[in-house]
């Protein structure tokens, strides 16, 4: 039977929801149901949203965010399924009214699904009266399709922000992130402690892509820090397959998250064979371990410990990627992800109102 599905995400394309609803969207459809990609914010009320559904008769309602989704679905009557995008429970729940919210959304909701087990933890705590059956995991998979024709080198060079005389990517050293600005990511974590990395040696960069997400914080915290801070280079939000050719090009990806979810970009490093920095936050646990699928810090100290670390140790390195993709391999597959969905979808439509 042929479904109308509507899927709601925030729908800036650089950012890791859309990837996410982009491939559960994409899974459905290869199996020949109707998906609507829409954004929370296009509709101005339940009651809009509602008819909305009336209108496109639709039989389910797959959403990311519990707030920003859950915002319609918490008062829904199309059944639905509610995706915990992480910083809905690591971050949003500190509000007393958006929590509020959330609440609303997850009892409505059919499913809940979280992507790993820190944030089933979460749920768990916030929501203990839910049902453990209604508490779905599912990890994210990973798709990556670097651009042929982006290479980080000459982008650098040609926008003047290494000599133009480098010739080659092993003259410098790249530790790349990948994320929207804004204040969860922490951007600015490491900036001062790169800088000073980059005064004692020149061939070291901190290269920073990501969108403009938060304006007030990119014009009163970001930006001002990255001006002034030698060796520090933000370039914004390239497309996917160009944001994956930077990767491919870098030595390292780095997260400094105050808090994740399941980071996209560190799956995609990891998937790429790029050894992955990450700060200590339990998100990123959930994917990397120690010294074993990547490195993690705690303190700007720790982490260029770690990285002068795995720069002076080639056979780490090489061990550490082949666990990491390994492990993505085994655990963050397109195929079972889409069959998970898929599967969710058919028992939430089988059971009773």
């Amino acid at each position: 039977m042929r479904l109308t599905l509507i899927l709601l995400s925030p729908l800036q394309r650089q950012g890791g929801n859309f990837s996410t609803i982009s491939r559960i969207s994409s899974y459905l459809t290869s199996h020949g149901h109707r998906c609507l990609m829409e954004d929370p914010k296009m509709f101005q009320s339940v009651s809009e949203f509602q008819a909305f559904l009336h209108y496109k008769n639709v039989d389910l309602v797959i959403g990311i965010h519990a707030y920003r989704s859950g915002c319609l679905i918490r008062a829904s009557t199309v059944p639905s399924i509610l995706i915990l995008g992480g910083t809905d429970v690591n971050e949003f729940y500190k509000d007393i009214n958006k929590l509020s919210v959330m609440t609303e959304a997850v009892h409505n909701a059919r499913y809940v699904v979280v992507f790993g087990q820190s944030m089933w933890s979460r749920a768990s705590s916030l929501w203990p009266e839910i049902p453990s059956n209604k508490v779905k995991e599912i990890k994210q998979a990973v798709i990556t399709k670097p651009s042929s024709s982006f290479c980080l080198l000459q982008y650098l060079k040609s926008n003047n922000h290494i000599p133009a005389a480098t010739a080659s990517l092993r003259n410098i050293t790249v530790f790349l992130l990948v994320g929207g600005i804004r204040p969860v990511k922490d951007p600015v974590f490491l900036i001062d402690k790169f800088s000073e990395w980059h005064r004692e040696d020149s061939s070291v960069y901190y290269v920073i892509i990501g969108p403009k997400i938060d304006a007030e914080y990119f014009g009163e915290t970001f930006w001002p820090a990255v001006k002034q801070s030698s060796g520090v280079i933000y370039i914004p939000g390239l497309s996917k397959e160009d944001t994956h050719a930077a990767m491919r090009d870098c030595f390292s990806l780095v997260n400094s998250s105050k808090s994740e979810g399941m980071s996209l970009a560190v799956l995609e490093a990891m998937d790429m064979g790029i050894p992955v920095l990450a700060r200590r936050v339990t998100g990123n646990q959930d994917l990397v371990q120690d010294r074993k699928t990547g490195l993690l810090y705690d303190t700007p100290q720790e982490f260029v410990l770690q990285a002068r670390s795995i720069m002076s140790t080639p056979e780490q390195r090489e061990q550490i990627v082949a666990r990491a993709r390994a492990q993505v391999a085994q655990h963050h597959c397109y195929e079972a992800e889409g069959h998970a969905y898929m599967s969710l979808v058919r028992t939430a439509l089988s059971e009773p109102c």
